[in-house]
């Protein structure tokens, strides 16, 4: 068997890479070769600890002539996986010219604009130069036919217990402050709140829009900053997602695994999820009023239907996105090439 080489461009810990960490990690436990390689360092990377922890190699290639020179070294040996455009592009163009199997996993429904629209149109574009894995079905009718759907996955956990049960109850949004994750709309949402209904609605993430939500909505959310999120699940009582864009965010699945209900705008994957109403709430895309209604309605509920709705959640994730009824369907691929169905 070749080793799995899972490949990324990755300066800080989001979806992508915690998807490479459920992989690298589920593939090791099954006693596969696998390693992570790096495009390049950066500071602070969580994942980087992560992996250490999980007893995972990994490497960095610090340049594109570093990745094909990693490449050409290895190409005997290895099936590569590629995650994320920079990698995906290079990887498949790279391991198309050296008889590399070659496996993408696309992650992304933003086309994105400028520089980034051109890279999303060239990622797809070189899409057909490997196999091709989409996360959402709204990511695979983007791609060439054959594309396979095997949805995000994830490790089912026991359910948070709450810390403090005394404290509001807290609704959260999770992730990278950039437009097209809408945390402007989850701000105004809880700027316009009812204040017959105590919640506290706390930001964890960074990126470009944080300074100008902080000047503009710090009076009335809490702003974390970049934080690991396993050490706070236990403190948030609801999941808000506002996104203009998605996949399948890793957000909702970390939280429904936990038992955390989910409240989203219609994007992306994300109604896969949330795909009745006894498992959240999902409301039309870019609606902030709806949005808000919709947390009023679980705010609203008894404590006994917010247990079953907790379990409801769990059970979705355990049977339907966890890595044991998932990966299996990456791991067929991975050994497709092994018995050569697949070209090289």
């Amino acid at each position: 068997m070749r080793k799995i080489i899972l490949t990324l461009d990755s300066s800080q810990m989001g979806g992508i890479e915690t998807h490479v960490l459920t992989l690298a990690a589920h593939l090791s436990d099954e006693g596969y070769n696998v390693e992570v390689w790096f495009i390049k360092q950066y500071q602070g990377n969580l994942l980087y600890q992560f992996l250490d922890e999980h007893k995972i190699g990994y490497r960095f290639c610090d340049s594109v002539k570093g990745y094909w020179q990693q490449l050409w070294r290895n190409r005997h040996s290895i099936i590569l996986h590629t995650h994320g455009y920079k990698a995906g592009i290079m990887g498949r163009v790279f391991a198309r010219s050296m008889k590399i199997p070659v496996l993408s996993t696309f992650h992304s429904g933003d086309v994105g604009t400028g520089k980034l629209r051109f890279y999303t149109w060239l990622d797809q574009f070189t899409a057909t130069l490997g196999e091709r894995i989409a996360v959402s079905q709204p990511i695979k009718e983007m791609l060439p036919k054959g594309t396979k759907m095997i949805p995000n996955f994830i490790n089912v956990a026991e359910p948070r217990v709450k810390t403090n049960a005394l404290q509001p109850l807290r609704v959260a949004f999770v992730g990278r402050l950039s437009k097209e994750k809408g945390p402007d709309q989850f701000c105004k949402m809880a700027a316009d709140w009812h204040s017959d209904k105590p919640v506290e609605f706390v930001v964890y993430g960074d990126g470009p829009e944080r300074t100008r939500l902080l000047e503009e909505f710090s009076e009335t959310v809490r702003f974390k900053g970049h934080v690991n999120m396993q050490e706070h699940w236990q403190d948030v009582d609801a999941l808000c997602i506002s996104s203009r864009y998605e996949g399948l965010p890793y957000v909702a699945l970390e939280a429904m695994a936990l038992g955390i209900p989910v409240v989203s705008f219609a994007v992306g994957g994300i109604g896969d999820l949330i795909s009745e109403p006894s498992l959240g709430w999902l409301v039309e895309a870019g609606n902030i009023a709806k949005l808000k209604q919709a947390l009023t309605q679980w705010y609203d509920l008894s404590d006994c239907d917010k247990t079953s709705l907790s379990h409801n959640v769990r059970e979705k994730i355990r049977n339907q996105y966890s890595t044991a009824a998932l990966v299996p369907s990456i791991e067929a691929i991975y050994q497709s090439y092994n018995h050569g169905e697949c070209n090289e």
